[in-house]
């Protein structure tokens, strides 16, 4: 049947509709696994159905609605007017149904609750996503996932779970399955002389990596988890005549060996082609047996199917996977696919995440904070394997239990008593066991605990020696009381002093208190806040120590201005900044300013340096100029880079110097 027309408000489509299009050409339907889903034909101008191509209506083809979002009137080759119509499967309305502000904290949550049963961020209780809509969601996929996106939507955040699950999405009008793999092993062979009109092979190394520089958030490398390289290197580096070296950045990542783990991914594997390898694909011409009576029952493909391709001619005989597939329903001679072991597109060798499944492993959100979620759930997985183990035969014991390395010359022991255990590797002087290990069902006493990752929700220690500390909340203070941090807030006090002479929070700024007089009452306060920098001066009008004293504020500076520019790709070398406001302005006044580089200046070394060294940099303010309206800041901040390093030669780039900048108007 012809692509028929629908309102598009309608969603069933077992009933005239609007138009047949029954004098539509150049039908086409056009899939990529875990991408595209288009139709697109042409019309006569002068087709009487042409007054329903209207914006947002549908039309139906091979089963599926597609929503029609574009259209252009043009001539083709003979001069004749025709309507050219592009629609989209009805499968894009996730990409604008429901506008999601934050999905902060999302954890553990599978698919199924996600867009189905509802699911939680520990506090508030949200309807599945579908909930509304007209969309649902079948999955045989197992696994979890954790959510930490802003300003999404649910393709998104559909997407984020073909990612992280590593799997494929199949599409039914407004039903959505989630699959291992989409397609199976048809069986079907494309031979020239068959069904094969024409073949393409492509082959590609302009990308090609066999020594991988992976970066993670803030310039993460994996020296700390890779025996001090910060570099991985290709099983299959040594095929090519010299190291293809390159880097990744890596978003959202904090943990070294997590982006170790993301580095190995990119390598190659016997199920799939990495960036080690040059990208192969085909590029086919077919014709659709399966459309013909007679070959129907055996000449059936789809996409993500494998299927083999021959051609004696140019030496091919492979196995592979149908990734694009351009099809005719109306003209099965014109169909084409693309075939790869090379899957560039979500759910593929660029999107090959570690499998989270039932393990508590990424603990850490996008702005790098533990979730106690992840605590509790961690603590019930613990708890339920533990309970699946005690329903074995136990023997129960009323007296205390004490294990030891050697019985006859004993240097470590372990003990269980009354609901807790302890640990000891040495005696004390009285030759009892010193036990220095020691934990009950709510607390762990050790002298040193050695961990890749410490769930708890308090640490009581004398000294903690760590690479990084995440955690929801803060509060440190030093036995002699002079530092303290209690969440976004800093304390220092003087030697022997009582009283708080620096303080620094986000909500009041930096203060440091010079003097104090004989009752303890500060007398001078340097300040430094959003309303600029000064003094102020207490003055008190009688002894008692509580008065708070009536100050007077001397203003250093009337008009601060502090941030950091530039460094992105499409930024200029002379950035220009603006500061327009009657304080900028006043001529009274002079405006000084002060720019250093915000990255690290690391330069090209004698053997050829590496990815981003620099071999030359500039960053300074090339003229403030001052009007009515306020201030002008012309800063000059480039550098000239390692962009790439192909045999031990290194290519550069000039691009924008990230920079912090310091105005004050004194």
């Amino acid at each position: 049947m012809y692509p028929v027309v629908y309102d598009k408000t309608c969603r069933s489509f077992d009933k005239m509709g609007l138009a047949t299009l029954s004098s539509a050409k150049n039908i086409k339907i056009r899939r990529v696994v875990n991408g595209e889903y288009t139709l697109s034909f042409t019309l006569m101008q002068n087709d009487e159905n042409r007054r329903y191509i209207k914006e947002e209506n549908i039309v139906t083809a091979d089963g599926q609605a597609f929503r029609i979002r574009s259209f252009e009137n043009t001539r083709d080759s003979l001069g004749k007017l025709v309507l050219n119509v592009r629609c989209e499967h009805v499968s894009y309305d996730l990409n604008d149904i429901k506008h999601i502000p934050s999905m902060d904290g999302i954890v553990n949550v599978t698919p199924m609750e996600m867009f189905v049963t509802g699911f939680s961020d520990g506090e508030t209780f949200f309807d599945g996503l579908f909930n509304g809509t007209c969309f649902t969601l079948l999955s045989s996929v197992e696994g979890s996932t954790d959510l930490f996106l802003y300003k999404t939507s649910p393709r998104a955040v559909l997407n984020k779970f073909l990612e992280d699950l590593d799997c494929e999405v199949v599409f039914d009008n407004w039903n959505v399955s989630l699959v291992k793999r989409c397609g199976g092993e048809s069986g079907v062979q494309f031979c020239l002389g068959k069904n094969l009109r024409s073949i393409k092979r492509i082959t590609d190394s302009s990308a090609l990596v066999t020594r991988l520089y992976p970066y993670g958030e803030d310039y993460l490398d994996i020296t700390s988890v890779n025996e001090g390289v910060p570099y991985v290197d290709s099983p299959l580096i040594g095929l090519y005549d010299y190291i293809h070296e390159g880097y990744e950045d890596f978003a959202g990542i904090y943990d070294p060996a997590l982006l170790k783990q993301k580095a190995l991914d990119r390598w190659s594997t016997e199920e799939k082609d990495g960036i080690d390898k040059p990208r192969v694909t085909y590029e086919i011409d077919i014709i659709e047996l399966k459309k013909l009576a007679d070959y129907s029952s055996f000449e059936e493909f789809s996409l993500g199917d494998t299927v083999r391709v021959r051609d004696e001619a140019l030496g091919i005989d492979i196995c592979t996977r149908i990734l694009e597939y351009d099809y005719y329903p109306y003209e099965p001679q014109r169909s084409s696919v693309v075939l790869s072991n090379f899957k560039e597109n979500i759910g593929g060798v660029f999107a090959e995440l570690l499998k989270a499944k039932n393990l508590v492993t990424n603990v850490i959100n996008g702005k790098g904070r533990i979730n106690d979620a992840f605590i509790d759930s961690v603590r019930q997985t613990m708890q339920m394997k533990f309970s699946e183990a005690m329903t074995k035969k136990a023997v129960i014991h009323d007296y205390a239990d004490v294990w030891v390395d050697d019985i006859d010359n004993p240097s470590e022991a372990i003990a269980l008593v009354d609901g807790m255990f302890a640990l000891a590797n040495s005696k004390n002087p009285q030759g009892m066991w010193n036990w220095r290990t020691i934990g009950s069902g709510g607390r762990l006493v050790a002298d040193e605990v050695l961990s890749s990752w410490v769930y708890a929700g308090e640490i009581h220690a004398s000294q903690i020696t760590a690479g990084t500390i995440n955690t929801n909340s803060i509060k440190i203070k030093s036995n002699d009381g002079r530092l303290e941090i209690n969440g976004n807030k800093l304390i220092m006090k003087a030697q022997g002093s009582s009283k708080e002479n620096l303080v620094l929070s986000p909500s009041s700024g930096l203060s440091y208190t010079h003097k104090y007089d004989a009752l303890g009452r500060p007398v001078k306060t340097s300040l430094f806040d959003i309303s600029g920098a000064g003094i102020i001066y207490y003055e008190y009008q009688t002894s008692d120590p509580d008065e708070t004293g009536t100050p007077s504020y001397l203003q250093y500076v009337n008009g601060v201005f502090a941030g950091t520019e530039g460094g992105g790709a499409s930024d200029p070398i002379h950035f220009l900044i603006y500061l327009y406001s009657p304080v900028w302005a006043d001529t009274n006044r002079y405006p000084r300013v002060i720019v250093t580089p915000a990255e690290t200046l690391r330069f090209v070394r004698s053997d050829g340096g590496r990815i981003n060294d620099l071999s030359d940099y500039k960053c300074t303010v090339s003229s403030v100029t001052q009007n009515s309206e306020g201030l002008i800041i012309d800063v000059e901040s480039w550098k000239t880079y390692v962009y790439s390093i192909s045999g031990g030669n290194p290519s550069y780039r000039t691009g924008s110097l990230k920079f912090n900048i310091l105005a004050i108007m004194a």
